[in-house]
């Protein structure tokens, strides 16, 4: 009992490579990407015509918004898409990072043509969008998309929006 309970034990090192492996298998390392590696995403945005018509006319959010929120663009996704919109996939996509620190955690993309939605896999797919503008003093409005917070970001409001309408919101939110 004394070599088992003794704190330099070898058990020790076993129980936390055991701990370990098992943690790997239930909790896999989550994608980062650098906030600095996005500039060149916010700027395709801003280049591309077609997507900045549909934010502005169709969406009503304006350029010092998308700015605000570091909103992307690609013109294509690899992503999951259902069948009825596949056509959709080569023809530009929204991207609306989720922003921790310096680091965004998630990217969830929308596709400019027509109601489809694609989560880059690896990332944390429960994270909000927006909460780097979250202040204690201030209320904080939950959306359930991103362009809903967009607009109330656009009129000085602050809001969060969650991954998506199935999202159970806990208290820790």
């Amino acid at each position: 009992l004394r070599e088992l309970a003794d704190p330099n034990g070898a058990w020790r090192d076993e129980a936390k490579k055991v701990q370990e492996t098992f943690q790997s298998i239930v909790e896999k390392p989550k994608t980062v990407l650098p906030l600095a590696s996005w500039a060149p995403k916010e700027a395709a945005l801003l280049r591309c015509a077609e997507a900045m018509k549909y934010i502005t006319e169709v969406r009503g959010i304006n350029a010092e918004t998308v700015q605000a929120l570091h909103l992307g663009y690609v013109p294509s996704t690899k992503g999951h898409i259902s069948d009825e919109n596949e056509s959709c996939r080569d023809k530009g996509w929204i991207c609306f990072p989720r922003i921790v620190g310096d680091k965004i955690v998630a990217v969830k993309m929308r596709s400019i043509i027509c109601k489809e939605f694609v989560q880059i896999t690896g990332m944390d797919g429960k994270a909000l969008f927006n909460t780097e503008t979250v202040n204690a003093l201030e209320p904080v409005f939950v959306t359930e998309g991103e362009f809903d917070t967009a607009i109330m970001e656009q009129a000085d409001f602050r809001a969060v929006s969650i991954p998506n309408a199935t999202t159970k919101i806990t208290p820790e939110w």
